[in-house]
């Protein structure tokens, strides 16, 4: 876990810890902030060679509960609130089938497919309880957005990154990845119904969090970045993992205002 404060108009890093010695040296990744504390995360335990399962810290108590214990392979665990259901990336047939899957979260049976229709899923963001942005595996990569009531598919763009965020109006910002020029930060208008370039990328990171308002991190190799979604701000160096004995910093999850999950290594 790492912990920051505010110094001016920037972030600065002032500690990083260990959140939970379970599982270190091997498979721990995706975290999610559920609710109350509990943190969701994949993990493939060296005593489990089945494939990855989904699990939940109580990061003040310390303590870890396994959520799915399936021969299959569980990716990207979100809980989806006011549905009670915990969703994920399933993977099935040989690896050959990427599903996005639903599970109760009390844990009463063993889930369903939510889209019977596609099998290339690689990652999700909800946008409300109708619609669905998906990243669909392929030459290229896809971003779509999925409506559960017509069953109907649109296509926004192609090219992107893994990692996909909706805001509370509904808008989904997401990385294009030029192969020529700089990667892009991009927002597809829920209202307006159309994209927008935000600001252009050349560390040529994947994953990014909004921490504040108007604000952006992105992590590309060892470090996190810092901008404000203005076209014209630069970008800054808030953490560089070598002070910290990291070699990568790839996924980041906000808990509050000073403190965020980072998987690293």
């Amino acid at each position: 876990m790492a912990t920051f404060e505010t110094v001016g108009t920037s972030s600065k890093i002032s500690s990083i810890s260990i959140l939970q010695n379970h599982n270190i040296g091997n498979y721990n990744n995706q975290p999610f902030y559920a609710k109350d504390s509990i943190i969701l995360y994949t993990a493939n335990q060296k005593t489990d060679t089945s494939g990855t399962d989904i699990f939940a810290l109580n990061f003040p108590l310390k303590t870890i509960q396994q959520i799915t214990a399936t021969t299959q392979s569980e990716y990207s665990p979100q809980w989806q609130r006011g549905a009670d259901i915990l969703t994920c990336v399933r993977v099935e047939n040989s690896m050959k089938d990427q599903l996005l899957w639903a599970y109760p979260v009390d844990r009463s049976n063993k889930g369903y497919n939510m889209i019977p229709s596609l099998k290339n899923i690689g990652y999700y963001s909800f946008i409300d309880s109708d619609l669905v942005a998906l990243f669909l595996v392929g030459d290229p990569h896809q971003l779509v957005v999925y409506n559960f009531k017509t069953k109907k598919i649109e296509k926004l763009d192609q090219q992107i990154g893994r990692c996909i965020k909706t805001s509370e109006s509904k808008d989904v910002w997401y990385i294009q990845k030029n192969p020529t020029t700089d990667w892009v930060l991009k927002k597809w208008d829920f209202q307006a119904k159309e994209i927008e370039t935000v600001k252009s990328m050349p560390m040529k990171g994947e994953d990014f969090i909004f921490p504040h308002q108007n604000k952006i991190w992105l992590s590309s190799e060892n470090k996190i970045y810092e901008s404000k979604l203005d076209a014209y701000e630069g970008w800054k160096v808030i953490l560089d993992g070598k002070n910290w004995g990291l070699t990568s910093i790839t996924r980041m999850e906000k808990l509050d205002d000073n403190h965020y999950i980072l998987i690293g290594n």
